[in-house]
């Protein structure tokens, strides 16, 4: 893949780790679960040559340092973007997030609504929230089966074509499902309890 080289700052102490490109107004991308700052090939190289195209690793994805907590909340992921965006000087924004990452743009925008220039939510999901604890708790419970039985790589294989659209080409398809097929367990289990509606998710 041609993307620019991984870059880290610490925040509390732990490593977050971002990519970026280019000069201008920043242009800020969130990834989904199971994505990272590798994500964003065709993104940097389509704004880089008018913005400052920045794509963070999620802490406990690509090179970012796991959370300290067990289960991070959206409030958690907030302001880790608010320090992110801190550490890079960034006062203000346009944002983007994709699945996951567009769950918690309009999150973020609440709480900082002086940062963000426009906000695109490409694909957000908003988890189960209104199904009730039950229901909720059956989606997480199928989740971690699906991925005790089929480990990481198959898992990825399976995933990856639902987070892209139809007529994405097969190397799309195959960055998405390289990058899944990296990443650890234990984010995504996060992710998902935090998308279905944990009770500590704010």
């Amino acid at each position: 893949m041609n993307v620019p080289d991984g870059r880290y700052t610490l925040i509390d102490g732990r490593r977050l780790a971002w990519r970026e490109t280019g000069a201008g107004a920043p242009l800020v991308f969130i990834h989904g679960m199971g994505g990272n700052s590798r994500n964003w090939e065709s993104q940097y190289a389509e704004f880089g040559g008018s913005c400052r195209v920045i794509g963070w690793d999620a802490p406990g994805y690509g090179m970012s340092d796991d959370w300290p907590t067990d289960i991070p909340t959206v409030a958690d992921y907030t302001s880790a973007i608010a320090m992110f965006l801190d550490a890079l000087d960034v006062d203000k924004a346009h944002m983007v997030g994709h699945s996951f990452g567009g769950t918690l743009m309009p999150a973020f925008q609440k709480a900082h609504p002086n940062r963000v220039t426009s906000m695109v939510l490409a694909q957000p999901v908003i988890g189960s929230g209104p199904l009730g604890p039950k229901k909720q708790a059956q989606i997480i419970a199928a989740r971690a089966t699906l991925l005790a039985n089929l480990g990481i790589p198959e898992y990825a294989r399976w995933h990856a074509p639902q987070s892209l659209a139809a007529t994405a080409g097969r190397a799309g398809l195959a960055s998405i499902c390289w990058t899944i097929g990296t990443t650890t367990c234990l984010p995504l289990w996060r992710t998902t309890r935090v998308l279905q509606g944990d009770h500590r998710r704010h």
